[in-house]
């Protein structure tokens, strides 16, 4: 599995572990608190578990 950091509508970042950033962001849609407040703003770490700001946050669309 691999960690994708999400933006929240509060610029705070919430990480979680899935195979692709549409099952990481549909986990963080199925937690009621966090349901409203995530954005389709998303990075993704490196096997060492790094990631080069510099390239920027990554958008993805919802999963229908």
């Amino acid at each position: 599995m691999k960690t994708y950091s999400f933006q929240t509508k509060d610029n705070f970042r919430i990480d979680v572990k899935a195979s692709t950033p549409n099952s990481a962001y549909n986990k963080l849609k199925a937690i009621p608190n966090y349901a409203n407040k995530i954005n389709r703003n998303y990075f993704e770490y490196d096997k060492d578990g790094l990631y080069n700001f510099s390239l920027g946050w990554k958008n993805i669309k919802e999963a229908i």
